[in-house]
């Protein structure tokens, strides 16, 4: 899957690639506004037929490695989301200081 996209010469992080970034942000920098994003895309799965509750998603997230999890993200991403741009908005709802 793609996370970058090329418009007019210029590179653009793809929808997913924008999950990944919050994923990577959480693991990595240990930054809570991307862990409340990752919370919110839980969330937003449970919404769109995953199966789980948002806890339970979150859960099972958390228990994942960090290749693991983002191979998950993906998977997700391509299973539940209908609408990515709305997925988007929907995870970082007022949370844009992932960066």
């Amino acid at each position: 899957m793609e996370h970058t996209k090329i418009i007019n010469g210029e590179r653009h992080v793809s929808t997913v690639g924008v999950v990944l970034l919050a994923l990577h942000g959480w693991r990595t920098d240990h930054k809570e506004p991307c862990r409340e994003a990752l919370r919110r895309y839980c969330q937003y799965l449970a919404m769109h037929g995953y199966g789980k509750g948002s806890k339970a998603i979150w859960e099972h997230l958390a228990g994942m490695d960090n290749q693991e999890a983002a191979q998950w993200v993906e998977t997700t991403f391509r299973q539940f989301v209908t609408d990515p741009v709305a997925a988007v908005e929907y995870v970082l709802g007022t949370v844009v200081q992932c960066q």
